[in-house]
């Protein structure tokens, strides 16, 4: 059989398209290319693939670089790939200095400019490369001045800004972040802020995801109460003084907040607007579990230079369904949102009702942030069950980066990436002019790499689309034939 799979954008001349016939690949790079024509779909595998990997876990990009973690691989020591967009290319294996079983290393990285960064083991490791990428070294290791561990670093510039959601500094799992700063052109880091909530409280994991554009930090706190057990919110900082300090400015919740939203797993930052995801949300309200959650991402802008923001989209899938686990990641670049769901079960062939090859949705505004249209449903050309495509999201310009760890290529979960570009002059996102969120957009990993656990929820019953919240019409079409040889 040869899978089809058609994405029709209509009314949208320069929108995504993407036209994949699985079988016909050819490879670049000793990676796979597994699309053709102008509408490009690369398959990024490591060179040294091996089962349990978890390649693509975490997934980040900026300009045509992608830097992607497998934080299970060699016992969970973990390892670090860089890549060429473009091509595919292999350019470096990244690994710790001090690598040890059970770092976990690569659980979560970041990429600015000529600059990584890589959590494991509760620290966060800084590579550089001086040569244009031809190589990279680590130039720092970060650690808290006060011992806490650390993790899911983001990247601006000289700013690293980790998470610490188990920190108890100031109540049990309250959380913290902690930002380091480099004034000698990274050959140093300093720690020079210690963040918290203004109303921080026991159990809120704030610190669980972080972002940074400039002079702004948004800090993911899923396990915040403000609407329900569980329900999340993200926190706004910003620095008035070139980094000295950092003052919170918002804290940022659903209009809708509910029970077990955890609005905050994931967060994401481009200039004036954050993105939030909240993968538990259940279209419609009412508490259930995860397999009758539909998920969602909201949408917050500011317009007074980050003294308010406001919440101005919530953004669903068009074919949402119950357990997709839409809002799992998110990444935004100028005028575009990407939006993963890992758990969406559209695979070819796929009979479990639980699938999990997962997808990708993206938006896009064409009103300066007043409204979000789905203009695109990404898949994998050759997606299969349980291969959590969707997990991790990144985008920089007309390149989005899509992690599907659980991909069996070279072993079960040994991991893969796609990079989907192209698609005409105008490129695949046409009116992308702000700087890239250059740090991950994925779920961030605990302190020990794996997933946080959840909390059982009581379950609902089917809910229909709901229109109020949805932030556009239907503007693209997921077509799938199976076509005999």
């Amino acid at each position: 059989m040869l899978a089809l799979a058609v994405f029709i954008a209509a009314g949208a001349p320069n929108a995504w398209a993407l036209l994949v016939p699985a079988r016909r690949v050819t490879t670049r790079g000793g990676n796979r290319i597994l699309s053709e024509a102008s509408f490009e779909q690369f398959k990024l595998v490591a060179a040294d693939a091996a089962e349990d990997d978890d390649f693509g876990g975490t997934v980040a990009i900026d300009g045509d670089t992608v830097v992607v973690g497998a934080y299970r691989k060699d016992d969970k020591t973990g390892a670090v790939y860089v890549l060429r967009a473009s091509d595919g290319e292999e350019l470096a294996k990244l690994t710790a200095s001090d690598a040890a079983a059970g770092d976990n290393f690569g659980g979560s990285v970041a990429i600015s400019g000529d600059t990584v960064a890589i959590s494991g083991g509760g620290s966060v490791y800084i590579f550089r490369t001086t040569d244009g990428g031809g190589t990279w070294s680590q130039v720092a290791k970060l650690v808290t001045s006060d011992g806490v561990s650390i993790g899911r670093p983001a990247i601006s510039g000289d700013v690293v800004v980790a998470g610490a959601a188990g920190d108890d500094s100031v109540a049990t799992d309250a959380g913290s972040v902690y930002v380091f700063r480099t004034s000698d052109g990274g050959a140093t880091y300093g720690q020079v802020a210690k963040l918290t909530g203004d109303d921080a409280a026991a159990g809120d994991y704030f610190g669980y995801s972080v972002a940074i554009d400039g002079n702004t930090i948004v800090v993911g706190a899923w396990g915040d109460d403000d609407a329900g057990l569980g329900s999340g919110s993200a926190y706004v900082f910003r620095t008035t003084d070139g980094g000295a300090t950092y003052g919170q400015v918002a804290k940022l919740t659903a209009a809708d907040g509910a029970a077990y939203d955890n609005f905050g797993i994931p967060v994401a930052i481009a200039g004036d607007t954050v993105v939030v995801g909240a993968y538990f949300d259940k279209i419609g309200g009412g508490n259930g579990h995860i397999y009758y959650s539909h998920g969602s991402a909201y949408v917050f802008r500011t317009t007074d230079g980050g003294a308010t923001y406001d919440q101005v989209a919530k953004l669903t899938a068009a074919d949402a369904a119950w357990g997709d686990q839409f809002g799992r990641s998110v990444a935004i670049d100028g005028a575009t949102v990407v939006v993963g769901a890992r758990s969406d079960d559209d695979a070819s062939g796929c009979t479990d009702t639980y699938c999990n090859s997962g997808s990708a949705y993206v938006f896009r505004t064409t009103d300066g942030g007043a409204t979000y249209g789905q203009v695109a449903k990404l898949t994998a050309a050759d997606a299969a069950a349980l291969d959590n495509f969707g997990g991790s999201v990144a985008i920089d310009g007309n390149t989005i980066v899509v992690g599907a760890d659980g991909d069996d290529d070279a072993g079960e979960d040994s991991g893969a990436a796609y990079v989907f570009s192209g698609a005409g002059s105008e490129g695949l996102v046409a009116g992308s002019d702000s700087a890239p969120t250059p740090q991950p957009t994925t779920a961030a990993l605990g302190s020990d790499g794996s997933d946080l656990a959840q909390t059982p929820q009581p379950t609902t019953a089917a809910l229909g689309s709901d229109a109020a919240t949805r932030t556009g019409p239907l503007l693209a079409l997921l077509v799938a034939a199976g076509l005999a040889l």
